[in-house]
């Protein structure tokens, strides 16, 4: 009698022996004699299915050169969901701890939306974004692992199908991949500029995807280089877009729009808000012009931000203001923690006149900081605030980009 033993390990060696010693004894019978057991070589043990080290630690950064989603190197912005509903994978939950280290892992992935809708992020001042993975999936085939970024343009909502979503995916495949190692996929933002993401000021959406069906990551952020200076805040502070794309109008009986009706500089284009009452009243009307949530995650408590912008026009009748403020914004729309009423009350008048305000953010803007013009008639009939407005800008650190065409002859009323 034969048996053909395959054995993995040698532990199994007193079983397998005391096995055959069992099967080969029948009723009533010694045991038979076994000739020349025969042991083959199984095959080599399974590749490791999870790491068992940390991912490598990113280089220390200054809070404002970093925008972390989710590290341990850093403090991280809100993120609303690792895996929102419509996705396609499983998530373990809690996150693993590899090494004191916190990593989150896909299973069964073929798409995970990793959604900072309530927190749209501005990455216009970063340059890079980070991310490392694992995967113990074969990675030698062409196998490929997509990232996409999703903007919400300038009507700040994530849509399906799309109506003026901006989004760009990257794929990658060996050698940036591997198996079984932790891989580092660094991105210079212009890859995904150079894709279709032509703006990234209210990114919603991270995406993943592909050919891998279990990854690990970590370490996923935005950077920029030591001492990187605060860049440019706002979208289209300028207007030369030929729109108010990047703006968002609260309309309280006015309007906001683009026009070439002025002769400031440097472009041709401004923005013109309006607020009006009509001679036998109506209701009050106080539109607000606005670029909410600016820097989420890059401006710190205390810091100094410089606003500016060129403005003129007209006042008719009685009660009309021009006005502008910032807030310093708490994460989760619960208000603001500092709003500096920069303006006060002033009157546009018939010349360009330049503005500028540096000052200090509140002591929690883990909602950014947000911007805020309004021309303000309240409800005297027969008022018009008629304003004009661009170069407008936003920067951190008191870093002036504005470039003013201060002292020009403001247009008519139209």
């Amino acid at each position: 009698m034969r048996f053909d033993i395959l054995l993995q390990s040698r532990r199994l060696l007193a079983a397998a022996l005391f096995s055959v010693f069992l099967v080969s004894c029948g009723e009533g019978e010694g045991p038979e004699q076994i000739n020349d057991p025969l042991f083959v070589n199984a095959a080599p043990p399974p590749a490791l299915l999870a790491p068992a080290v940390a991912a490598p630690t990113p280089p220390a950064r200054a809070p404002a050169d970093v925008i972390s989603l989710f590290s341990d190197a850093y403090a991280d912005v809100p993120v609303d969901t690792w895996n929102a509903g419509f996705s396609m994978a499983d998530l373990t939950a809690p996150d693993l701890m590899v090494g004191g280290d916190a990593i989150k892992e896909y299973t069964n992935l073929v798409f995970s939306g990793i959604e900072t809708v309530a927190n749209t992020i501005d990455a216009s001042g970063m340059t890079n974004f980070s991310m490392d993975i694992w995967t113990p999936d074969d990675t030698s085939g062409g196998q490929a692992f997509n990232i996409k970024w999703v903007d919400t343009g300038p009507n700040g909502m994530v849509e399906f199908p799309s109506v003026d979503n901006l989004e760009a995916e990257l794929i990658f495949t060996a050698p940036v991949l591997a198996t079984g190692s932790w891989v580092t996929i660094d991105i210079p933002l212009a890859d995904f500029t150079a894709a279709g993401l032509t703006t990234n000021t209210q990114l919603a959406q991270l995406i993943i995807s592909g050919g891998l069906s279990t990854v690990y990551i970590d370490n996923v952020y935005f950077y920029r280089a030591a001492g990187g200076a605060g860049g440019e805040l706002l979208t289209n502070g300028t207007f030369e877009t030929g729109n108010t794309a990047g703006w968002t109008l609260i309309p309280n009986s006015g309007t906001f729009t683009a026009t070439m009706d002025q002769a400031t500089g440097p472009g041709v284009w401004s923005g013109n808000l309006v607020a009006s009452v009509p001679g036998g009243g109506g209701p009050a009307s106080f539109p607000v012009a606005t670029q909410p949530n600016l820097a989420v995650g890059t401006v710190m408590p205390n810091q100094a931000v410089t606003v500016s912008f060129d403005y003129c026009g007209e006042l008719t009748g009685a009660g009309g203001v021009l006005q502008a403020a910032l807030l310093s914004e708490i994460a989760g729309g619960m208000g603001a923690s500092k709003t500096d009423p920069m303006l006060g009350n002033i009157t546009p008048t018939a010349t360009w006149q330049q503005y500028s305000f540096t000052g200090l953010t509140g002591a929690d803007v883990t909602g950014g900081i947000t911007l805020q013009l309004k021309a303000d008639c309240g409800g005297n009939p027969g008022c018009i605030v008629n304003a004009y407005l661009d170069n407008v800008s936003v920067v951190l650190d008191g870093d002036t980009d504005n470039v003013n065409g201060a002292g020009g002859a403001c247009p008519a009323a139209p």
